[in-house]
């Protein structure tokens, strides 16, 4: 719960502050945000998690069919983190330059829908 749930909290309250036209608190909190999902997820994630799943189920078990599969998945969802930070520190870059991050979420599908339906009578 620690390694993946402990970052949300700031990214949260960082949306919260966002939404209430706080950007100084949103900014701050996302950088708490950052920094956590570096260290749970970037640090911690391979070097402990990994680690330990490619090292001590050989000297307790052997080798067996579902070390392998089991270890590819961890993989994956590292290469997930990577990607990720990626596009948190890209997202971070732009704020710090100034430049306008949009936001292309939609309130409802309702509304999105009714928006698509008037976009194409035009």
């Amino acid at each position: 719960m620690w390694l993946h749930d402990g970052s949300d909290f700031f990214l949260e309250i960082a949306k919260s502050f966002v939404y209430l036209k706080k950007q100084f608190l949103g900014d701050l909190f996302f950088t708490l945000f950052a920094i956590a999902f570096f260290i749970s997820r970037i640090v911690y994630f391979p070097f402990v998690v990994i680690h330990t799943t490619l090292i001590k189920p050989i000297g307790l078990f052997g080798v067996f069919p579902g070390y392998f599969i089991f270890n590819a998945l961890l993989g994956s969802l590292l290469c997930l983190h990577i990607y990720w930070f990626s596009m948190i520190c890209n997202l971070a870059w732009k704020r710090v330059k100034g430049l306008e991050i949009a936001d292309n979420r939609s309130d409802d599908e309702e509304s999105s829908s009714e928006e698509d339906d008037a976009k194409k009578s035009k």
